[in-house]
């Protein structure tokens, strides 16, 4: 039978962190809903020493800051596993840089278990323990939680602590503990939302359809989007989708009769957005000429290029047994193609330490090769 302590008094989070204070390692997880909103809204914090396990209501009247100054700890191993989401939530609700990361979901992917294995999984073949996943879609905001609800939530960080230990041993003799750090510290920095708001565009469906002054409209459009969505803790696409910005982008529409017949703009959201929309698309003026959206396939010898690279990838798995999950996908690869063409489109992340050391000797030799870019369509 698990045991754990449920905490949704100040005293005693605060007693509870005291005693974590010298851990070298605390297994984290939280539970949290998002589903009609922007940012995650959280419902549990499981925390872990390999010996108890405490389970803090985030939603009480306390501060968490005794917790998050444990987090924020280069002293402490932070275990959690497939953290993207739990690292973004923590740092909403005004925790620091989480500097000693190790994710199980990372580790476990260099350790040639795929790229997306999931805790259960994970349990089942290092612990020999099935898991059962009944409450994941869960309400986890409503109160109080059941004794099932707080059962399955206190499993999660059960074993991460013993599956850390086994995991960095087995990284150690493969060499590749340096690699999976280095990943988690890339997992845990901060991204600048300026630069979110600024590149929003290249992230629209359908945005390559726009040029010249419409794609001046849709840029600013897109970053307003970002801000709106953040203010109004809603997903991007229900504050408008990404269809109905290109269409007011392209039409340039001046009414808000316009916005819905000539944009096919939902009443609803012109009502709520239209004012703003239109004085968007009124005060977008084109100074310079505007970075296009950029397609690989409009590239001299860009899938040639592609294909080559892809291939280099099969062959650096090969020699240097490393997973091919982690090395870089195609997608990572067209971003960093397309970054050659034009320096302020954004390079994909990770290009540095291990990545930089291994490909970029090989990619500069590629696309010289292919003459990638040596025009500037194909011909």
């Amino acid at each position: 039978m698990i045991t754990y302590q449920y905490i949704d008094e100040q005293k005693a989070l605060d007693d509870c962190c005291l005693n974590l204070k010298n851990s070298s390692l605390l297994a984290v997880d939280t539970e949290f809903v998002r589903e009609r909103t922007f940012f995650p809204q959280p419902g549990l914090i499981q925390v872990s020493d390999g010996t108890t396990i405490s389970l803090i209501d985030p939603n009480a009247n306390v501060d968490l800051q005794v917790l998050f100054d444990l987090l924020e700890s280069p002293d402490i191993r932070i275990i959690m596993h497939s953290s993207s989401e739990d690292i973004e939530l923590f740092y909403h609700m005004g925790c620091g840089l989480i500097q000693n990361l190790f994710d199980t979901q990372i580790a476990a992917s260099w350790l040639g278990e795929g790229l997306s294995l999931s805790l259960q999984k994970l349990v089942e073949n290092i612990e020999s323990v099935s898991i059962e996943k009944q409450h994941s879609r869960t309400n986890w905001l409503k109160r109080p939680l059941s004794k099932e609800q707080l059962d399955y939530a206190a499993i999660d960080v059960l074993y991460l602590n013993s599956i850390c230990l086994i995991q960095e041993q087995l990284l150690k003799e493969s060499n590749f503990l340096d690699n999976v750090i280095e990943d988690c510290n890339l997992r845990c920095e901060k991204k600048s939302l300026t630069i979110i708001d600024r590149t929003a565009y290249l992230r629209v469906k359908k945005a390559i359809t726009a040029s010249g002054s419409a794609l001046g409209r849709l840029k600013d459009l897109a970053s307003w989007r970002e801000q709106q969505a953040r203010i109004d803790d809603k997903p991007r696409q229900h504050v408008i989708k990404d269809l109905e910005l290109v269409a007011i982008a392209l039409e340039n529409p001046l009414t808000t009769e316009q916005l819905s017949n000539q944009c096919a703009i939902p009443s609803v959201v012109t009502r709520r957005y239209g004012k703003q929309l239109l004085m968007i698309v009124k005060e977008c003026h084109i100074k310079e000429e505007q970075n296009p959206v950029l397609n690989l396939r409009n590239i001299r010898a860009g899938g040639n290029t592609l294909n080559d690279f892809r291939e280099l990838m099969k062959y650096l798995h090969k020699k240097h047994k490393i997973p091919l999950e982690v090395l870089p996908s195609k997608r990572w690869l067209e971003q960093f193609l397309l970054h050659q063409v034009a320096d302020w489109y954004p390079i994909p992340d990770g290009w540095s330490g291990w990545r930089k050391g291994l490909l970029e000797e090989h990619l500069l030799q590629i696309i010289k090769a292919t003459g990638f870019n040596s025009e500037t369509t194909k011909t």
